[in-house]
């Protein structure tokens, strides 16, 4: 996302500082919408998937991370249910998905993961304002940032 912004921010005549901030900004609305991204598959699924595929699947999202960094007596644990879950597929794995759940939400980590998100999400829409005001570009990113941040 970076790296696109910028491109396209140099094609069209940006200067060094636009280009710069234009792709701090995308790289923190990408990194947002991932972290939200995963806290919906905990929480109510994504569409097409089912809630908890990312468990299956082993994905070690952002609020599995701040779970085991609070409670690293957990390791062991959370890799013998991804591992149980992965081999006995999302069909299968109603279990592990929800103990894993379970245990994310009594720790908090999905809630600090998703205000983590909004903080990102927050700061890259602040620093579109400062770059373009009111603009009709500037306009449409807050736009963006926010429908990604009220859609989950």
């Amino acid at each position: 996302a970076r790296m696109s912004a910028q491109i396209g921010t140099a094609a069209g005549g940006g200067n060094s500082g636009t280009i710069e901030l234009l792709g701090r900004v995308c790289e923190d609305m990408g990194v947002g919408f991932q972290i939200m991204d995963d806290v919906m598959n905990l929480t109510k699924g994504n569409p097409g998937k089912g809630r908890g595929d990312d468990i299956v699947e082993g994905k070690k999202s952002l609020p599995v991370i701040y779970h085991l960094v609070e409670k690293p007596e957990d390791k062991d644990l959370f890799a013998g249910l991804f591992a149980s879950a992965g081999q006995k597929g999302f069909s299968k794995a109603s279990g592990e998905i929800e103990e894993v759940i379970s245990l994310l939400e009594q720790s908090g980590s999905i809630t600090k993961a998703r205000q983590r998100a909004e903080v990102i999400l927050q700061e890259a829409s602040d620093a579109v304002g400062d770059l373009s005001g009111d603009t009709d570009a500037g306009l449409l990113l807050r736009w963006m940032i926010q429908k990604f941040a009220q859609s989950y």
